[in-house]
C-alpha cells in the first residue's frame, strides 16, 4: 500500500511517498521530492525492492489508476 503526503523541512514544503508491507505493516520504502509525479512514486519503490526478496515470479501487484490490478 501506498500513500503520499507533505510535510515541513528547513527546506520548505517537500513530498513523501511511502510504500508499506500490508503484511508486516512496516515501510518497505519511501522518498521525498518537491513535485507529486512519476519520479517520486517510482523512487519510493527503487527504495523498497533491496529490502524484498523480489524475482520475476514473485506476486507483486499494483494498482493502475483506474482502479484495475495487473501483475508486473
Amino acid at each position: 500500500m501506498g500513500d503520499i503526503t507533505y510535510v515541513w523541512t528547513d527546506e520548505g514544503w517537500l513530498y513523501l511517498a511511502v510504500l508499506l508491507d500490508l503484511f508486516s505493516r512496516k515501510v518497505v520504502g519511501w522518498a521525498m521530492g518537491e513535485r507529486i509525479d512519476r519520479g517520486l512514486v517510482l523512487s519510493a519503490l527503487d527504495s523498497s525492492l533491496p529490502s524484498r526478496r523480489w524475482s520475476p515470479a514473485s506476486p507483486w501487484i499494483r494498482t493502475a489508476p483506474r482502479k484495475s490490478a495487473s501483475r508486473c
